[in-house]
């Protein structure tokens, strides 16, 4: 059965919440049903009939044409199915996601994926800002019931809810066939085990100190000296990637593992930031081959927020 697919009557006048329009919600409803569903508006009362043109299909499959940048909450809390947008999107598309699939082919606006637990989100041009940010739904009861710390990310698989970056990669290699990136024998694994912790506890710290002071703080109320010093801690720690990278492709062997999966955005950020950075030949090849694979481009070199 071909998807149900709505289109844009015109650019809406005002925001527009597409948040009742996911796949679940969709489900068993006629054509007259959806037509009548009231999207909550900036302005005036408008149902999803006035703002679109429906042609009926499977729910599980809806797509929407002639999106635009006023059309917010697309896939807000969706659990299954698929949405396909061709086009633009507003602010806080997937937010709150638990599962299915949201493709926009276009730009989101901000807040894009805010407190998303589960399903995939992709955005093909430009994701906004706040990708995957809080946008206070990581304070809110539901979420904080899930992950009482109130970070991202979380996920959620059946009944099993992770949270704690590492932890959440470990799993997903030991639960989805990842042995390439997570070796089961125990010597093997130590040597990218090692990197992982290496990443919370030396190298990470004083790049998220650099991070909050170049990228989160105003110009006017940066702290040069801690940003400084910020700088210095980092580089002693990349001059470690440095020496243990002599004669090798990669942090634990020839191949790529969840050493590079877990310090792939940092050696991002410490190229990219406009810091004194000496040359490290091993480190900065690396990144180059890191640099190689479409998935790094795709989600890593992204603008820093």
């Amino acid at each position: 059965m071909s998807a149900l697919v709505l289109t844009l009557r015109q650019a809406p006048e005002q925001r527009l919440d597409l948040s009742p329009l996911v796949p679940h919600a969709l489900a068993g409803k006629t054509a007259a049903e959806i037509e009548k569903i009231e999207l909550q508006t900036t302005r005036t009362r408008l149902t999803v009939g006035d703002a679109f043109r429906l042609r009926m299909g499977d729910a599980a499959h809806l797509r929407i044409e002639g999106a635009g940048e006023r059309l917010d909450r697309i896939g807000c809390a969706m659990t299954d199915g698929e949405i396909v947008v061709e086009g633009d999107v507003g602010a806080q598309a997937g937010r709150l996601m638990r599962g299915g699939s949201l493709v926009v082919r276009g730009s989101a606006g901000p807040w894009a994926g805010s407190a998303m637990i589960g399903g995939r989100l992709e955005i093909l041009r430009d994701a906004g800002d706040h990708l995957g940010g809080p946008f206070g739904g990581n304070q809110d009861p539901e979420y904080l019931a899930l992950n009482p710390n109130g970070l991202v990310p979380t996920v959620k698989d059946g009944d099993l809810i992770l949270w704690e970056s590492n932890t959440i990669c470990r799993y997903l290699c030991a639960t989805r066939d990842g042995t390439r990136l997570y070796p089961t024998a125990p010597a093997a694994r130590t040597h990218v085990e090692r990197w992982m912790d290496w990443q919370l506890s030396s190298v990470g710290p004083p790049m998220g100190a650099l991070l909050f002071g170049l990228i989160r703080t105003k110009p006017e109320q940066r702290d040069h000296a801690a940003i400084e010093a910020a700088r210095r801690k980092a580089l002693s720690a990349w001059m470690i990637a440095e020496d243990a990278l002599e004669g090798r492709s990669y942090l634990a062997g020839d191949e790529v593992s969840l050493a590079e999966i877990t310090l792939g955005t940092l050696v991002y950020r410490w190229h990219a930031f406009p810091i004194e950075r000496p040359l490290l030949k091993n480190v900065k090849a690396w990144y180059e081959r890191l640099r190689e694979r479409p998935a790094f481009k795709k989600h890593i070199e992204i603008p820093i927020t």
